[in-house]
Parts: C-alpha cells; structure tokens; sequence
C-alpha cells in the first residue's frame, strides 16, 4: 500500500520585529570625550590579591609556628655595662632561658633597661638562632652632687654607680637649700654652666660649684674664687672673664661678681674696682 505524503501546510507567517529605536543623541560640549566604560574585571582582581593575600599570610604564620621550635634563646650577652652590673640588667631585662626569639619585643626589654637613671638608651639585638646582645649607651657623669648622687650634662641625677671611686669630677653642694620639686632644674642649670667652663675656659678647672639662691657660685682649682655667676648667659660671662684674666693677671686668685652681663666686679684689692 502506498501512502502518499500530503504536502505540508506553509508555516504560518512571523510578522516582522519592529526595528529598534535610535538612542537619543547626548549633546556634549564640542571636543569633550564620552567617559570610557567601566572595565567588569576589577572585582576579579581584587578577589585574586585578597586570596592570595590570606595564604601568605597563612604561610607566614604556619612558617613562625615551625620555626619557633627551633629558635630558643639560650644565652645572653652584655655589652657596655661599667656603671651597671650584668646582674643587674638581666634582672631588668627579664628573659627568660628557652623562650622563642621570634616572640621577644624588643622595644620593650629596651625600656625596661632604660628605667635605669644610670642607662641613657638601651638596644635589644637578636643574634640568631639562640642569642640576644643588649647594648648599653650609659650616661657620663660630670658632677658629684653632695648628698645625692651623679649628674650628668644634660642635669639627669642617679645614685649608684659602680664607676665612683676612679672618678675626679667637680663637687655640686647646696641642692638641700632647695624644695625636692626644683631639684631638677637646677641640677639643669649646674649640667650647663659647667659644660660652659669646659668649652669656654678649658684651661680652668672647676673643684666646686655652689648652688645659691642668687645663682651658682664657682670655685677653680688654680683660678678664682668665688666666683658669683648669677643666672643665664653664661658663656658670655665667662669670655668675659677670660679677657679679665688674661690682661689682668693678678686677680686670678680674688673673688669676682658676674652677675652682671658687661662688667666684672673684683673684691678683695686695696679698693674693690670693677672691670668691663
């Protein structure tokens, strides 16, 4: 039997697609450019930087952790230390044998050090694997205050110091005329007028400086003295009396009065006399 094949209906037809609108035309200023598109692969690179931020950051920790096991500390050395004791900075820097170097805050054994008067500024150097140096920049005494210690150029003051008794240095007397409160600043003022006489007048030493209530007062080994500086302008004092003794030798022994910025008074001549 034979089956014949009906001829397919047409497809049914598609009314046409309208054609799309023109955008409206933007009016911009002659000669501005369109702003440029935004470019979608910023968000993928800042996923990627953040991934790969967060495993190194993971490694770094996993590589501490592994290495802390082996970086232990197990000596200790001391250097600089001559008004201090090596038992005494151990004590203040507290380590401890067998703790990790990578856990060791250096900046902090630094202050603890430094709480020290006698310390100035302390370092903290790790000597890998299984050593720490700490270094000391001690302060230099340049005075011996009567009653209370060690100052040094800049008037900080301490007691204890195993360096004493191989020290000449000037005496500073009368600091208990004064409330505990101005202590320091004097001992300031002290610091500075003697570091004055070492710049101004090397060839002078001074054996003794008194603090008064009118200002310090000198007293030179194989000069002057006493010698009344008031207050202030000490280097300009004391070039003024290096002229004086230098064209008027024979009052090198006689007390002076500075305390006047032009003029040295000289006492204890047939008639006291003042020389500008």
């Amino acid at each position: 039997m034979v089956t014949r094949l009906r001829k397919a209906a047409p497809p049914p037809s598609v009314p046409p697609m309208p054609e799309p609108s023109p955008r409206p035309r933007q009016n911009r200023p002659r000669g501005e450019r369109p702003a440029p598109r935004r470019r979608r692969w910023g968000a993928g690179v800042l996923c990627a930087v953040a991934v790969l931020l967060v495993l190194g950051a993971l490694g770094a920790v996993a590589m501490k952790l592994d290495l802390s096991r082996y970086l232990r500390l197990q000596s200790v050395l001391v250097e600089g230390a001559a008004a201090t004791s090596e038992d005494e900075v151990l004590a203040l820097a507290d380590l401890r044998p067998g703790q990790s170097l990578l856990g060791i805050d250096r900046a902090a054994v630094a202050r603890r050090i430094e709480e020290d008067p006698r310390v100035e500024h302390a370092e903290v150097l790790l000597d890998w694997p299984s050593r720490v140096v700490l270094r000391l920049h001690e302060r230099t005494p340049v005075a011996l205050v009567t009653g209370f210690g060690l100052i040094d150029s800049n008037g900080a003051l301490w007691q204890m110091d195993r360096r004493s008794a191989h020290l000449d240095l000037p005496v500073v007397s009368g600091l208990e005329r004064f409330p505990a409160e101005a202590h320091g600043r004097h001992l300031g003022e002290a610091a500075h007028l003697l570091g004055e006489v070492v710049r101004t007048l090397p060839a002078l030493a001074v054996s003794q400086l008194d603090l008064t209530e009118d200002g310090p007062v000198l007293y030179f080994e194989d000069g002057p003295g006493p010698v009344l500086m008031g207050y202030q302008r000490y280097a300009r004092k004391l070039e003024l009396l290096g002229k004086v003794l230098a064209l008027h030798p024979e009052v090198a022994r006689h007390p002076m009065d500075l305390r006047w910025q032009s003029r040295v008074l000289v006492s204890g001549l047939a008639g006291e006399r003042g020389q500008t």
